[in-house]
């Protein structure tokens, strides 16, 4: 019997994905949760290629929550589900479901990211409403991002890339996507 999915190396690095006792039930059991995890990060990695396409967070959060309905085993992906709403709601401007998406995420994990992302969507809704205390709201998510960052090099990169982005939103009160934030200030940079 040969095995397909994700993590292919690993099972083919056991005589070429052939298994002597392959209509065993335990193998059966293994294969089966296998195959749905290959199916689930699949799907997955879909939705992180098209969550970074403007025009496509919906499409992304469908196979995002797809994904973690095939294996919810793998709680990262229920996560990875409702920020991806986030996504979806940002464009479709409903800024107050993108923060109230956004608070609930950093209650239930604070990390630097959530942190970020509640002040991305304060900075939405300061930029709609002009109201400064969504601006003060944004400036001190950015600092408790800027506090859980660590010292890794790539998490410090992407945070500044982040808050970047989201200053730019304070200071102009204009809204636009990572894309054309990225056309405008970094045309000719390598950006994720």
């Amino acid at each position: 019997m040969r095995v397909e999915g994700r993590g292919n190396k690993a099972i083919q690095g056991h005589n070429g994905g052939h298994f002597e006792h392959a209509d065993n039930q335990d193998f059966q059991e293994v294969k089966q949760t296998f195959d749905r995890a290959s199916r689930a990060f699949e799907e997955a990695d879909q939705a992180a290629k098209l969550d970074q396409q403007d025009g496509h967070a919906a499409e992304g959060a469908r196979l995002m929550h797809e994904a973690a309905s095939l294996y919810p085993e793998a709680r990262g992906l229920a996560i990875a589900a409702e920020t991806s709403d986030e996504g979806v709601a940002f464009e479709a401007k409903d800024y107050d479901k993108f923060l109230a998406i956004a608070e609930k995420q950093w209650q239930e994990y604070p990390s630097a990211g959530m942190a970020a992302a509640v002040a991305s969507a304060l900075a939405c809704k300061y930029a709609v409403t002009g109201d400064p205390k969504y601006r003060q709201q944004s400036e001190e998510m950015i600092e408790t991002s800027r506090q859980k960052v660590g010292n890794d090099p790539e998490d410090q990169r992407t945070f500044q890339e982040y808050t970047d982005r989201i200053r730019y939103r304070l200071e102009s009160r204009k809204i636009i996507t990572k894309t054309e934030y990225d056309r405008k200030f970094r045309s000719g940079q390598a950006s994720n």
